[in-house]
């Protein structure tokens, strides 16, 4: 999906997920984007902690937006996380005790 052909919804979504990675810290490097089917498993997969982590799980409606979104964040510097063929991505901040 390239920037010009980009739809409304995965702009907005890339526009929630930049703004909460600006509000928590505004380093790339520092968050994981990935995709998975169950965000609530994959991030518990990862060492993430709901309550106590810096995290967020939007629904992108399709796998190709989805993986539209992990490619501008890839390129953005964030770590990708889980590949899977679903409509749900999820971004958290790593820490100390989470994988990656």
């Amino acid at each position: 999906m390239t920037d010009d052909k980009r739809s409304l919804i995965s702009a907005t979504l890339i526009t929630q997920i930049e703004g909460f990675i600006q509000r928590n810290g505004r380093d790339h490097d520092a968050f994981v984007v990935g995709v998975a089917k169950d965000a609530d498993a994959a991030l518990a997969g990862h060492g993430v902690n709901k309550a106590k982590h810096v995290c967020m799980v939007l629904n992108a409606l399709t796998d190709e937006r989805a993986e539209g979104i992990t490619r501008h964040f890839a390129k953005a510097g964030c770590t990708i996380g889980e590949q899977a063929q679903s409509g749900f991505v999820y971004c958290y901040r790593r820490a100390f005790n989470t994988s990656p």
